[in-house]
């Protein structure tokens, strides 16, 4: 768990932080690419299925965040994905 917590919300939030002042100037925008699993959740696959879900919120709480700034943080849910 604590590698995908870092992959899909911490590495996400610290990038974010760092460039939000340059994305708040140049009307930039955040785009997180997440899943259908930040939804759901399924067997086995728990930890997967929070990060995702932990990432969502935070892409959620950036867009009432960024917007005031006129920023944007839209978010991708791809329905299927390959996986290497």
């Amino acid at each position: 768990m604590p590698r995908g917590i870092e992959a899909n919300y911490l590495a996400p939030l610290r990038v974010t932080r760092a460039f939000a002042p340059a994305l708040t100037a140049n009307r930039g925008a955040v785009l997180n690419l997440l899943t259908i699993l930040a939804r759901v959740n399924l067997p086995f696959m728990g930890s997967y299925c929070a990060s995702k879900a932990a990432a969502l919120s935070l892409t959620q709480g950036l867009r009432g965040e960024l917007v005031r700034r006129e920023s944007a943080s839209p978010r991708r849910c791809p329905a299927r994905s390959t996986r290497e």
